[in-house]
């Protein structure tokens, strides 16, 4: 599973490397996002961006992508000793959003633009 944060409405995600996997489910992600024109980072993160971010209010979204689950939100950050709690599952437009698209060309209910899905 990777790691992809929103912050001010950019998609930041570690470049796949030696200790972050490639995989389907990350690029489906990033492709999806380009498709839509939403600005993406592929760069290191650190827990200090991370957490500036959760203090001052620009980390609108935190989630976990991979094969098992898709799109896993992401609720609390805990940092030393102290839990900082996210906006809402509900709330949160980008996961959510790339959640239902990625399920519906799964199941069918959208167009596949981009011929991921084949038939076994």
């Amino acid at each position: 599973m990777n790691i992809m944060f929103v912050i001010n409405d950019t998609l930041v995600t570690p470049p796949a490397a030696d200790t972050i996997l490639k995989g389907i489910t990350r690029d489906s992600v990033l492709q999806l996002s380009r498709d839509w024109g939403m600005k993406i980072e592929e760069r290191r993160v650190s827990v200090k961006e991370v957490m500036e971010a959760v203090q001052n209010g620009t980390l609108q979204e935190a989630f976990g992508a991979g094969t098992a689950a898709t799109i896993a939100h992401i609720a609390v950050i805990g940092y030393e000793g102290k839990n900082y709690t996210l906006p809402p599952v509900a709330e949160r437009k980008f996961s959510n959003k790339i959640l239902k698209a990625l399920d519906d060309i799964k199941f069918g209910k959208a167009p596949d633009p981009h011929n991921w899905i084949h038939k076994v």
